[in-house]
């Protein structure tokens, strides 16, 4: 389990950074960045997951997002977090020592991200949503090496869910980063299956899957928690 804690502040109008997977949020005395997340290579790619939501801004400038998909904080020119699976979205900008009342920037989808956080002072400056998570599993295909089809692991792997693969692929094919696929078989014979939150199927603000396997396997399992959101007039998720 990573985390870090968010920037502290004790300074009217200075906001701290969120916290990061893999480093704690930028201190109010500066200007309040997102900490980073952590990088997994699961895929094959190496990618950063669970970026900080930058920190609002007001006497200066706000935070950007950090890496994996950190939301950018409002009040001036701020960016969301990159190298993540997606990248955190940018704050609404704004200028310094004014109610600029401007939203802080969305974290990435399947990123794990904070929001970034909203300025000064009214309804419209919400904090930036959190990024929801994703789970990814890898396990070694033994039925087939090296052929790339989806009926390979039909006698390995069950999966079932209120929503179907169809529904599953379209939502994969969204990402900005991540091949078009149900599952990836690599020239090794790893098989990569990817789980992300698609809609409140199950009413408690969740995708449900239920997953099962046919034959003993060992896997590697990744698992991001959704990242949280951005304050209103403040820190960073």
């Amino acid at each position: 389990v990573y985390g870090n804690k968010g920037g502290t502040s004790s300074t009217a109008h200075y906001s701290g950074g969120g916290g990061g997977a893999g480093s704690p949020g930028t201190n109010a005395n500066a200007i309040a960045h997102g900490g980073d997340g952590i990088q997994n290579d699961i895929t094959g790619t190496s990618y950063y997951f669970g970026g900080g939501g930058g920190g609002s801004g007001y006497s200066i400038t706000g935070g950007n997002g950090g890496k994996g998909g950190g939301g950018g904080a409002a009040v001036g020119t701020t960016y969301g977090g990159t190298d993540g699976i997606n990248d955190g979205l940018p704050g609404g900008g704004g200028g310094t020592n004014s109610q600029t009342n401007t939203p802080g920037g969305n974290a990435g989808q399947h990123t794990g991200g904070g929001g970034g956080g909203g300025s000064h002072y009214r309804y419209t400056n919400n904090g930036g949503h959190g990024g929801s998570g994703i789970v990814i599993i890898k396990f070694k295909n033994n039925n087939n090496n090296n052929n790339n089809n989806n009926n390979n692991t039909t006698s390995v792997l069950n999966i079932t869910s209120t929503l179907n693969y169809n529904v599953i692929q379209e939502t994969i094919d969204s990402l900005n980063k991540l091949p078009n696929f149900q599952y990836i078989e690599n020239e090794f014979g790893y098989i990569y299956h990817m789980f992300t939150y698609i809609s409140d199927d199950n009413k408690n603000g969740q995708t449900e899957y239920k997953i099962t396997f046919n034959t003993e396997r060992i896997c590697d399992i990744l698992i991001i928690g959704g990242g949280g959101s951005g304050g209103a007039n403040g820190g960073g998720g």
